[in-house]
């Protein structure tokens, strides 16, 4: 999945105990051309 600069993503982002989490919105920075390059790993539930 490539992602787009401007896109909004959810993100499972974990409290600081660690047992739990909560899914929070995150802008993408990153351009395409940096985004296709990397392998970077988006895991979807």
């Amino acid at each position: 999945m490539l992602l787009k600069q401007g896109s909004i993503v959810l993100v499972d982002f974990s409290y600081s105990n660690l047992r739990e989490a909560k899914f929070r919105p995150a802008l993408v920075i990153s351009n395409f051309e940096y985004n296709r390059r990397k392998i970077d790993e988006i895991k979807r539930r």
